[in-house]
Formats: structure tokens, C-alpha cells, sequence
């Protein structure tokens, strides 16, 4: 049986996390979090000034497959903002 307080998974919209989450979760700081982004380690997901992290990029991360500074920048065009 399902909680019907949480709502299913939308398997098209990617989980997002914020910078602090993904700072919490590998237990480093925000300011961390930001190096990694413009060190292209992370790539975040732009909304208005809110950049947020996809979790399977955050994954990836996790699991040592996530980019390098070469395959991408903060000023690449595919970088998503909205």
C-alpha cells in the first residue's frame, strides 16, 4: 500500500536538488558545491537565479562518471536555463 501523501514519480521530470542538498549529502559546503560547478564537475540546471542539480547527475558524480572542466562551463549553451 502507497502513503497517499506522497505523489508518484513523474518518470519525464528529472528529481532536482538544491546546492545545499547536494552539499548535505557529500557533507561539503555550499561554497564546495559552487567550485565543482565552475570546475564542471556539476552542471546545474538553471531557474530564474536558482540553479539547481539533477540527482542522476549528482549520481554520476557519486559514482565517479560526472564530467570535467573539458566537457562543459557554466557559459556552454547547453547548460539548461529557464
Amino acid at each position: 500500500m502507497s502513503d497517499a501523501a506522497t505523489p508518484p514519480a513523474d518518470p519525464v521530470v528529472p528529481e532536482l536538488m538544491t546546492s545545499g542538498e547536494v552539499a548535505a549529502l557529500f557533507r561539503r559546503t555550499t561554497r564546495t558545491i559552487r567550485n565543482w560547478v565552475r570546475d564542471g564537475h556539476l552542471r546545474p540546471v538553471c531557474i530564474g537565479r536558482t540553479r539547481l542539480f539533477r540527482r542522476s547527475d549528482v549520481d554520476q558524480l557519486i559514482d565517479g562518471q560526472a564530467g570535467t572542466a573539458a566537457d562543459f562551463s557554466c557559459d556552454d549553451d547547453d547548460v539548461q536555463c529557464f
